[in-house]
């Protein structure tokens, strides 16, 4: 015999499944093209919520002095590696921020958004590789 308490939280998973997209729907699409030289371009499209999706890995151009790359996109996330003003990263991502995770004074502005960037592989404090890290989008540009 089931008590009603699963019986109810069966019944609102059953729900939340039923509503919820499981397929990829054309406002997801993502598309790639191979052009004449055969290098391949990626389109992206905006979400059903309207937040455009990262598309193809692009390079940044460090413009801070100094720049930490962060395990975690917040403030107090440890520091894997330090950049200095000029150097080369490639961003395949972007995350926007919400406030709990913006800085306040970061290469002279404040901001929410971070890049994700690929590092040579680093070990943590707990000892695992880590081969990406964020930037702070005020800290850098894209080449």
């Amino acid at each position: 015999m089931f008590k009603t308490s699963t019986l109810f939280a069966a019944s609102v998973i059953a729900a939340l499944v039923a509503v919820s997209p499981l397929t990829s729907s054309s406002a997801n699409a993502t598309s790639t093209t191979t052009s004449a030289t055969g290098s391949a371009s990626t389109t992206s499209t905006t979400s059903g919520t309207g937040k455009a999706r990262a598309s193809a890995c692009r390079k940044i151009v460090i413009t801070g002095v100094r720049v930490g790359v962060r395990e975690f996109a917040f403030t107090n996330g440890d520091v894997l590696r330090v950049r200095n003003t000029g150097s080369t990263l490639t961003s395949c991502g972007v995350l926007r921020g919400n406030g709990s995770n913006g800085y306040a004074d970061k290469c002279g502005r404040s901001g929410r958004d971070w890049f994700q960037v690929t590092i040579p592989a680093t070990r943590n404090w707990l000892g695992q590789s880590v081969t990406r890290g964020f930037v702070p989008m005020t800290c850098a540009r894209v080449r």
